[in-house]
Parts: C-alpha cells; structure tokens; sequence
C-alpha cells in the first residue's frame, strides 16, 4: 500500500474500498488520549451518521441471538426450581405429574461449590504473587538475595492490598463471583468486566460481573478482543445526571424513556424462578445504555495508514444519542491493540472463545429423558393407587353421593346380589421396571456427563492400595472435573492479570494507604504479578488431603531429602486451617540468640547452643575472655570431638568480635550511626565503601611498628599454639588408637584360649563317652556245647 492510501468500508454496500488520493495523512494532536471525542474532533454530522449505524447493527445483533436465549431459557426450567413446572403437553389430564429430575441442579450445585472453594479458597485472600523481575539477571548474590527479600515484602502488601480492595470496598466480589459460576456452570460462559472508571475519583478500577444476556455479539465476533461487541447496561437516572456532570458523557437533549424495554425469555425464566415479575420499569427510572466496543473509520481521528482504530461508543438507546466516543487503545501502543476489559470463565469450549457450552446444554436431553420417565412412573403409581374403571349403568348408590369418606360405608343398590359384577376396574400395572431400569441407567450417564460420578476413595483405601497409585485413581476419575478447573484457572489468571494492569494505571508511582494502618508503597505495583490463589489439579478437599498425606509419608520416609516440617505444614492448610502458627512451633534454627556476656557464652557453647555478638559489647573484653577459655579447653577433660567443638566454636566467635569491633572504629571515625554499619543499605553501599576504605587506611597508619610488630609475634605464637595443639590432638588421637588395637588383640588372644579350651573339653568328654560304650572284658559271656 502507498503512504498516505486509505482504505475503509463502504456502510451502505459493504464493499471494501481503497483510496489513493489522500496524501500526507497523519495523526492530528487531538488532546488527552482518552478524552471524549465528540466535544471537538468529531462533527456532529459524522456523530449522527454514526449513532444510525450502531442502532442499526445492535438491532441486527440482537435479532440474531433470540433462538440462543430461548434455548438457553428452557434449560433453566430444567432446574426444577421455584413454582411448580409445567405438564408435558396441553393436552395432559388434570393429575398429570409435575415434577422434575434434579440431576442438573444437583450437577450445578456441585460444580459451583467446588469451583468457589477453589477460586477463592481463604476468607481474607483472593490472589497470590510472584516476582516480576528477573533474578537471574542480578550477578551480585547478596543483591539478588535483598531484592528477594524485598520482593516478598511487596508481595505480601500487594497481596493484602488487592484483598482489601475487592472484599472490602464497594465491592460484591464474592457474591458476584459466586453468580459468575452460576453462569459459567448453566450456560457455557461467565464474564467479569475489569476497567478503570474515569468518573470515579475513589477506587476508580472497578471489577464486576456481566450476565450474558447483557452481552450482545454479533456474529463474526470470536474473542472479547475482536468483532463488535455491545454491553446493555441499565443505568439510573442518578448516575446519568452525575456522568453528564463530571464530563464523562456529553450530551445536548436526552429523551426519558417511558420504562425500558421489554426483558428477553432467559430473564423472564430466572424471574419466575424467584417470583419476581418482569416488565418495564417506571418512566424516568432507569435508562438504556448501548456500550460498543469496535473498529471505526473515523474523519477526525485517521490513522496515518488508513486503518480502522478500536473505540468505545456510548450511546442512549431511547434518543439514539451518542454520549461519548473514546479511544480503545493505550497511548503509545504502536500496534494499537483493543484494551482487555472481559474476561471469559469457559465451562467446556464451544463454537469459539465467547460461546460455549454447559450443563444447560449437556445435561438437557438427558434431564428431559428422565423427566417424563420419572413423571410417567409416578402417574402410574398415582393410578394404581386411585383407580378407576366401568360400572352397570343401573347400580345406584344411595344418598345419591359416590364419594366414600374413609371409615364409612355407603348402601348400595345392585340389579345383582354381587357387586363385583356391577363394577370393573380398569387394570394399571404400575411402574414399570424396565422404565425404572432404563431411568437408571439414563441418570447414571448424566452423573458422567455433568461430573457428578466420584470414586469410592474409601473403599480404594481400605482395599490396601498405596497412595500414590490411589491419587492416580482419583484423579483419572475426576478429570472431566479437572479440566473444567483449568479452564476456570486460565480465566482467573487473565483477570488477574487485568487487574494488576488497571492498578497499575491508577496507584503506580505514589503510596497508598488501606486497610487498617497500611500503605502500599510506590513501587509495590511494579515488583509483582498477580496470580490465582487457585490450584487446577486441586478441585476437592479430599485431593489435598490425600496429596498432603503423602508428600507427609514420603518426608517420614526420607527425611533427608524431603522438608518434613514443610510437609506437615502443608497438612495443616489441607485440613482447612490456614494459619499454621496456630499448631506449629516456631523453627528454632530461625531464631538468632540474643548477645550475651563471656562466662554465658561459654556455658553455651559448651552445650552446643550457637551464640552471637552485639554491636554495642565490649568487644576486646570478650576476645581476651574467649582467649583465655580456649587456652582452657586445650587441657580440659572433656572429649576430643567436644572440646574441638567448643573451640571452633570460640574461634569463629572472636572473630566476629574482631569484625564488629572494626566497625565499631570505623564507624566512628566516619561519623555512620552503629545500627547502619551492621547492614548497610544497598543503594548506599557504593557511597559508603569509599568512607569505610578510608577510616580502616587511618586506624592502620596510627598503628606504631611495636604494635605491628607486637601483632606479628602473636599471629606466629598462634599459629605455633596451634600446630603444637593440633599435634597434642594428633598424639592423644594416636595413644587412644593404640590402645584400642591392643585391648582388641588382647581380647582376640582372650578369646582363642577360650575356644581352644573349650574345644579340649568337648574332645575329653567325647572320649570318655566312647570308653563308657565298650563292653566288659571281666564279664564276658560262657561258649555253650563245650568239651566235657
């Protein structure tokens, strides 16, 4: 396309065209960027043009949905809530059963509960945060840990922050969110608006939830970011008055509407289910308000290149009047993309990402099926039970009544002695139980479809199945459900994200107090994003439990690999107890010792309690202190690994006296408060190092050569004391070597005597078994048939 070509479409035809003959076209200054463009870039005539249009093309759209909202108001009925449902046909007896299935408000119910318990899980949050910097980035480690730390600070106020705000304040979050699923869950699609209100001055970024009934699309609309979109919003004559007022609507003659329009079937079907009675309202109460989000061509406001731009028209649907037209589209976006305002909660996807389907669309075939079987079983039930039947035309019955009170018997006159041959029943079978079997199994296949069939988890427990393989049953069994929670996830995470964008546009830069004696500080807004407290893979209380026991057992299992104090802390909030400071003791390892004097510390250390140094001791006391008990230690009793304990432990503490005491010198050569120098600020550190460079250069030239000297004969004696101690150890380690060789040869010998004794009297006693077996040479026995 040549520079300064145009191209746009014809209103009339629809023809697309290109024109050349424009040149040079580029974007005027108009102003602020979203101001109101029909006070001075666009002419009336082009404003009255276009308000014709729009009504046109919003009454095209919303012809276009009626069978949509009639389909979607008959499944409403389906709930079988409020009055009682009408029969099957107009031509049904006067008995004719009534009742509904419940299978697809008992799928709804349990849909709703266990999304709310997802999506917003806690009383006091909704959202959760994450860093929206990069640490990797950061080369400095002790940077990147105090940008870590400050990150987490932010969190946890952005966290507070954005509860207060949409719990809090003129805010129906939860109950609106609790609609929103309503929707999501029936129809197929639940929509939440997230947009900064330019005519409020407290709290301007405002979060709600839309019906899709007000919710017009035309039919090449595939996305809440493309195609025209028109949100119908009934607007008080209070708030009217007060957008005209402060500049955000301008108009010159507004007509006042005589009560509205007419509302749709789907809302007429929810008014009937709580009694309410739809019509119009009043005369001057309320007004209809068109708001249109689309591309247009506009005169005043070109785009260099001849490209439709998005904007937002508002107009007042009684006069056709346009209230304000306003750019869509942040200043300084190149591509000029539509600014996000609605979020879509999909149940299960459909045409494309602003229709889909739900339960209402599901479940309704099947729901229909099983209410004319269960009425159908009924009415038998009821005809078995109340029969009726034939009777001779000349039996009489007396007192000229043939209704029976009960307990009462009534006088008959038959042509016949026997009764029974005057009066025929008509034969009713009952409920059939192929109908009460095949009703079963239809309702069976709905608990499928809407999500209602569930494991039987404590069965699969006590069958002995380990934990991991039942988690895999469970959740093989549950993902119908788990991927509806994912899509519920992805909506939650876009709104969020929304969220922080139209906070961010209003609060980023300045404090900001909530709450009670809170502030959210200025660069809160920008550290973090935010995220769903959510989990999709979580959609029940039994799927937490069961993970958190076995994350518990595997820690039990091994816990040198796996956290177990995490582990049961994350059993604690699976058990619904938020708060795990409430049963777990603090970590002792988190807790630093308070500074102490010398013979405490010692006791201490002796006991393997870890001690710390304070800025404000007197730190050459202690050092001389702990010399002293480590020249102790050397000739003590006390077990080799114990005293090297001990005196590693001494050691590292002089040298964090000897560190703080030369900042206890520098600091006051430098004129730093002490608690400054103990963590010096990192925007500081660059200024500071320098100062600090200095001051320890002056302490080491006021240092005599006798002191430096002095200093070196004690650094050698050290390390001679040391080497001669290392040598002690090294010997005394020997000496207890050898003699433990010798007591286990000495036991060795010990123990071959032993056996070798022990084995010469079992060879004695073996012999004189064998003597004690031979026979008697004395007594040997006398031959028999000897010579005489």
């Amino acid at each position: 396309m040549a520079d300064g070509a145009r191209t746009f479409t014809d209103q009339d035809s629809g023809d697309l065209i290109l024109d050349d003959g424009v040149a040079g076209f580029e974007t005027a200054d108009v102003g602020p960027h979203f101001e109101n463009l029909i006070t001075s870039v666009v002419p009336s005539s082009v404003v009255d043009d276009l308000s014709s249009m729009l009504t046109e093309q919003i009454s095209w759209d919303q012809d276009g949905r009626t069978e949509w909202e009639t389909n979607l108001a008959k499944n409403v009925e389906l709930l079988g809530l409020g009055p009682e449902s009408a029969a099957d046909s107009d031509d049904a007896y006067e008995n004719a059963d009534t009742s509904d299935s419940p299978l697809m408000l008992t799928a709804l119910l349990r849909f709703q509960s266990k999304a709310l318990s997802a999506m917003l899980p806690m009383p006091d949050r909704v959202c959760r945060t994450e860093s929206a910097i990069d640490l990797d980035a950061v080369e400095d480690p002790k940077e990147a840990e105090q940008l870590r730390e400050d990150i987490d600070s932010a969190g946890r106020r952005v966290e507070k922050f954005v509860a207060d705000y949409l719990l809090n304040g003129n805010q129906s979050y939860r109950s609106e969110t609790d609609r929103l699923l309503y929707e999501c869950g029936m129809h197929g699609v639940g929509v939440r608006k997230v947009y900064n209100d330019l005519s409020r001055e407290a709290m301007p970024t405002r979060v709600k939830q839309v019906d899709i009934n007000r919710i017009i699309l035309s039919y090449d609309t595939k996305s809440f970011t493309c195609g025209r979109i028109t949100e119908v919003i009934d607007m008080p004559t209070p708030d009217l008055i007060r957008n005209l007022r402060n500049g955000t609507f301008t108009a010159r003659d507004i007509s006042i509407e005589d009560g509205g329009e007419s509302e749709g079937p789907l809302t007429e079907a929810e008014d009937r289910i709580f009694g309410y009675t739809s019509g119009t309202m009043r005369e001057g109460d309320s007004h209809r308000i068109y708001e249109v989000r689309m591309e247009l061509f506009l005169e005043g406001d070109p785009h260099p290149k001849g490209l439709a731009r998005p904007y937002i028209i508002t107009i007042h649907a009684a006069s056709q009047t346009i209230l304000s037209l306003r750019r869509n589209w942040q200043q300084g976006d190149l591509d000029e993309s539509p600014i996000e305002c609605y979020v879509a909660y999909l149940f299960h996807s459909g045409k494309n990402a602003v229709s889909a389907m739900g339960l209402g669309h599901i479940l309704s075939n099947v729901t229909r099926s099983l209410r004319k079987a269960q009425r159908r079983g009924l009415e038998a039930a009821y005809l078995q039970n109340h029969p009726s039947g034939y009777k001779l035309s000349n039996m009489k019955i007396r007192e000229g009544s043939s209704k029976v009170v009960q307990g009462e018997f009534v006088d008959v006159d038959t042509p016949t002695n026997d009764i029974r041959s005057a009066i025929m029943l008509h034969p009713f079978q009952g409920p059939s139980q192929g109908l009460l079997a095949l009703a079963d199994k239809m309702e069976q296949n709905g608990r499928e479809l809407g999500g209602i069939a569930a494991i039987d988890f404590s069965s699969l427990m006590k069958s002995g199945v380990a934990a991991g393989p039942a988690m895999a049953a469970y959740d093989e069994s549950n993902e119908f459900q788990t991927a509806i929670h994912s899509r519920l996830y992805h909506g939650h995470a876009t709104e969020m994200r929304l969220i922080m964008d139209r906070l961010r546009e209003v609060y980023a830069g300045r404090p900001v107090p909530y709450g009670v004696n809170s502030v959210l500080l200025p660069e809160d807004l920008t550290m973090v994003n935010l995220l769903p407290i959510m989990r999709p893979s979580q959609i029940s209380r039994q799927r937490q439990i069961l993970e958190a026991h076995t994350i518990y057992e595997m820690s039990t299992a091994a816990p040198d690999i796996i956290d177990r104090r995490k582990a049961i802390e994350d059993y604690v909030r699976a058990m619904g107890k938020p708060d795990v400071s409430e049963y777990i003791l603090p970590d002792p390892s988190e807790e630093k010792p308070e500074p102490s004097d010398p013979l405490t510390e010692y006791t201490m250390v002796l006991n393997g309690t870890p001690i710390r140094a304070g800025i404000s001791q007197n730190h050459q006391a202690h050092i001389d202190s702990h010399a002293s008990q480590m020249r102790m230690l050397q000739t003590s009793s006390l077990a080799v690994e114990q005293g090297m304990a001990a005196q590693a432990a001494l050691s590292a503490h002089i040298a964090e006296h000897m560190g703080l005491q030369m900042s206890v010198d520098v600091a006051a050569r430098i004129g730093m408060p002490l608690d400054q120098m103990v963590q010096i600020p990192p925007e500081m550190e660059g200024q500071v190092a320098e100062q600090i460079a200095q001051g320890i250069a002056a302490i080491e030239q006021e240092r005599t050569p006798a002191e430096q000297a002095q200093e070196s004969r004690s650094q050698v004696e050290q390390i001679k004391g040391q080497n001669q101690q290392s040598l002690e150890q090294i010997k005394h380690r020997q000496a207890m070597e050898l003699e433990k060789l010798k007591a286990a040869h000495a036991a060795q010998l010990q123990q071959q005597r032993d056996d070798a004794a022990m084995e010469r009297a079992e060879q004695d006693d073996d012999s004189a078994l064998a003597i004690a077996q031979l026979p008697n040479r004395n007594s040997a026995p006398t031959r028999s048939g000897g010579l005489s």
